[in-house]
């Protein structure tokens, strides 16, 4: 039997539109509140699986190179020690360490040092407290010499290459109407010092356990199998 919608009383039309109305309602929240969910779960899950693939092809490179990143640790150990000892002031006789320093790399340019002192730093923001505490100190020296522009510039230039750790804190320069050509200057040097209860001893080499484990670590973690070959 055939309906015309013409032919339908107007309470009959009202009940299909409500009846279409509803059903558009239905398929929206199903969209809404179902579906929408369903596909930003699914778009979260692909990108934790990429994530987690990317750090299964990680390890994989590690496990591989394991006897490599063990020479490199050991290596990184034993080259911070060097660093340490050539370019960090020993707190038991900084003065005197800092002063050859500066001496040695002053008379390469031609500068005769007039004078080399400590200066005091005053409170260092992380020293106010223990949480905040580190193992290295600022450790300051004032030099005062007379040179031109030039060799001034070229003994900056040698602290600056031969000390990576040192920092230039201050430079004044003053005319000298006796020797015009030569400027009185006063250079700040700021060196690093262990702090109070630090020392070289605060530099270790990796764990013997940590490379032990990646000395140890199977060769065949984290690598993929292909079906059919082995079990």
């Amino acid at each position: 039997m055939k309906w015309k919608f013409e032919e339908l009383t107007t309470e009959q039309k009202q009940i299909i539109v409500l009846c279409i109305l509803l059903s558009f309602g239905i398929s929206y929240a199903v969209y809404r509140f179902a579906l929408v969910p369903s596909l930003k779960a699914m778009g979260k899950a692909r990108d934790e699986l990429g994530e987690l693939e990317t750090q299964l092809r990680t390890a994989r490179r590690m496990i591989m190179h394991r006897a490599e990143i063990v020479q490199q640790l050991q290596e990184s150990g034993e080259r911070l020690r060097q660093w340490v000892k050539a370019y960090v002031a020993p707190r038991e006789n900084a003065l005197a360490w800092a002063t050859e320093y500066i001496y040695r790399q002053a008379r390469q340019v031609g500068i005769d040092v007039e004078s080399a002192s400590e200066t005091a730093v005053g409170l260092v923001p992380w020293q106010s407290s223990p949480e905040t505490r580190r193992i290295f100190d600022p450790y300051v020296i004032r030099i005062l010499f007379r040179t031109d522009f030039f060799r001034l510039v070229e003994f900056l230039d040698r602290i600056e290459k031969t000390n990576p750790f040192v920092i230039v804190g201050q430079i004044t320069i003053t005319a000298n109407r006796t020797e015009p050509e030569h400027h009185n200057v006063e250079v700040r040097l700021i060196f690093p010092t262990w702090s109070e209860g630090h020392g070289p001893q605060d530099i270790r080499s990796p764990p013997e356990g940590l490379l032990k484990q990646i000395r140890a670590a199977p060769a065949g973690v984290g690598e993929r199998r292909t079906p059919g070959r082995g079990k």
